[in-house]
């Protein structure tokens, strides 16, 4: 449960550090609005760079992060993303998903069946020039010769 509710707390206080870089933000956006339209649009430019300020603003309500990981994000959205983070396409994210919730099993992949009288069979098979050595070997296996 602690580890919970540490991640919760990291999360609002990312959450709460991105809305005040976005504050901030909103603030400089407002100002080079006002700057930029009062040439020609006079006193109005103050209005039309409040207009762009509460534009900038509206995006801390849509921000968000996924500090922590997210197993799927629900909806189209803006994502604070963090350094060493993964974002994959749905391409390959919804594999992926599927790929971990089975277990890890994708089925396929190569079966060795040894059928041996004796352990004399089982270590010829298994040292260098065996056919097992030779087979793992045409596979770029990292085999280990039995001696």
């Amino acid at each position: 449960a602690s580890g919970k509710v540490e991640a919760t707390t990291a999360v609002a206080a990312n959450a709460t550090k991105s809305a005040a870089i976005v504050g901030n933000d909103a603030v400089v956006a407002g100002a080079g609005i006002t700057a930029n339209t009062a040439p020609w649009s006079g006193p109005a430019a103050i209005a039309i760079g409040a207009a762009g300020m509460a534009a900038v603003l509206a995006l801390t309500g849509s921000l968000k992060s996924s500090a922590g990981g997210e197993w799927q994000v629900p909806h189209d959205r803006l994502n604070l993303v963090h350094k060493d983070e993964t974002i994959l396409p749905a391409n390959i994210a919804g594999p992926l998903r599927n790929l971990v919730e089975s277990g890890g099993s994708t089925g396929g992949g190569h079966t060795i069946n040894i059928t041996a009288m004796d352990s004399r069979d089982v270590h010829r098979a298994l040292m260098t020039g065996g056919a097992l050595h030779k087979a793992l070997t045409g596979l770029n296996r990292n085999f280990t010769t039995v001696k």
